[in-house]
């Protein structure tokens, strides 16, 4: 039997063994970038719950960043998986009031959020007075806030660090 007639012979078989093959390819590649990431309390913090996130140590303001707690958080224990969008970002000059938190861009661009912190201050038993604050963003660090006017972030904790980005999480669902 020749090579042709092997070929025909065995043509879906090859291109079956192909396709598999280019398709665990393709998901390799896919694996080493990029993850699925599926929030079940989405609604509490951010407005949509299927995200694709994509690996990178790099964002920009206003991008929704995945990122890993560096310590427990109330509810929320060291190691847990976030996503919160970079409202502020080296530079930026964030202000905490009562019912709004602004950024103020070193171009003098202002972006505001709404919040309820004496709701938020109310339930965690704190003294609101310090939470109200402005915060000046250095290299290296980034003020997070989730969509939800009573969302856990930067607003009650200050800072995150950018070690432990994980990457930017772009909409699906």
């Amino acid at each position: 039997m020749d090579i042709q007639s092997l070929l025909k012979n065995h043509k879906a078989r090859i291109q079956s063994v192909l396709f598999i093959g280019l398709a665990y390819l393709a998901f390799t590649l896919f694996q080493a970038n990029y993850k699925i990431s599926y929030s079940q309390k989405a609604v509490y913090s951010l407005p949509h719950g299927l995200y694709l996130t994509e690996f990178s140590d790099t964002f920009e303001r206003g991008d929704v960043v995945a990122f890993v707690l560096e310590k427990d958080r109330v509810i929320h224990k060291k190691g847990t998986n976030f996503a919160k969008i970079a409202a502020g970002v080296p530079g930026d000059k964030v202000t905490v009031d009562e019912y709004v938190v602004t950024v103020e861009t070193p171009e003098g661009e202002i972006q505001t959020y709404p919040v309820d912190m004496p709701y938020l201050t109310q339930k965690a038993g704190v003294p609101i007075e310090d939470y109200l604050k402005t915060y000046e963003v250095k290299e290296g660090e980034w003020f997070s806030l989730g969509t939800h006017r009573l969302s856990v972030d930067s607003k009650l904790f200050g800072m995150e660090t950018t070690n432990k980005i994980v990457g930017v999480n772009y909409a699906i669902w």
